[in-house]
């Protein structure tokens, strides 16, 4: 019996009620990073805000301005004729699709490099990048570049066949998601991840919950034995070794190029001329310029 005025002990929780509590705070915890990871999803796989270079304000000497139309406003692209003259009739294209951290000003030197071989190049921009409207996602993505490859078909300059896709990073990804549905005459992966969905893991998330997934091996299965040429870069610190081989598997007849380097810069002098050498002899295999044709 307790004494007038006497205070009894609290009771400590027990060891499970403890541990339940515990449990149901980190799983909040992580369900509340959950949340924030896919509210802001695109802005990780999109980081325009870390774009350090000030876009132009139009396109350089000897570009053409493109442009699609769409729900968000206008999306830009510049157009490079072949640098071998415009007497020699229709010429194939080559479509080059940036890495998640660049722009179309960034492309300048390869598409004059590539102009020079007689290839004419479409440098088409993302939404929300540099001078184009809207916010970029990958069905948005998609839907640009088709429209892209519309106008370009419709070109009297322009070989509709010979169509090649030259894609950096993330822009790898989705030259082989465009490729899908709009078979190309060859295509160039430099970088490529094999899924961005499972990149999620990174941070902790189950790839379900990524809205743009970005799937290359999938892509990849479904396109057949389009020519494809994979360049992986030794020492890249984004895009795993992992990733090539899940992507050669897809695509077992790719030609497969492992340089050194980063994954945006090759090692030195000597893996940039393997680089060039490569990729011109894989143009020339699979489509010759139409004037040679």
């Amino acid at each position: 019996m307790d004494h007038p005025g006497s205070v009894r002990p609290r009771r400590r929780p027990s060891i499970r009620r403890r541990v339940t509590t515990y449990l149901i705070l980190i799983l909040v915890l992580y369900l509340s990073w959950l949340l924030l990871v896919f509210v802001i999803q695109h802005a990780l796989i999109f980081p325009r805000w870390a774009i350090s270079r000030t876009p132009l304000n139009g396109p350089p000497v000897g570009y053409e301005e493109v442009f699609v139309e769409t729900d968000q406003g206008r999306v830009e692209g510049w157009f490079l004729r072949s640098g071998l003259g415009a007497d020699d009739g229709p010429r194939g294209v080559v479509v080059m699709f940036h890495g998640n951290g660049m722009l179309i000003d960034d492309w300048l030197a390869e598409a004059g490099w590539l102009a020079s071989l007689g290839w004419h190049v479409l440098l088409p921009e993302y939404r929300g990048y540099g001078r184009s409207a809207g916010t970029p996602t990958q069905a948005r993505l998609e839907s640009d570049m088709a429209d892209f490859l519309r106008q370009l078909r419709e070109r009297d300059d322009v070989r509709a066949d010979r169509l090649i896709y030259y894609g950096r990073s993330i822009g790898a990804s989705l030259a082989a998601q465009v490729a899908a549905s709009d078979p190309p005459a060859g295509m160039i992966l430099q970088t490529p991840p094999a899924s961005i969905a499972d990149m999620a893991w990174r941070y902790g998330a189950p790839p379900f919950l990524v809205r743009s997934p970005f799937d290359t091996t999938r892509a990849l299965r479904d396109l057949g034995e389009v020519p494809i040429l994979v360049i992986e870069h030794d020492a890249d610190r984004i895009v795993p070794a992992s990733d090539c081989r899940r992507i050669l598997a897809s695509a077992p007849h790719a030609r497969h190029l492992l340089l050194e380097g980063d994954h945006n810069v090759l090692a030195d002098g000597m893996q940039h001329r393997l680089f060039l050498d490569e990729v011109e002899a894989f143009l020339k295999a699979c489509s010759e310029p139409a004037s040679e044709g």
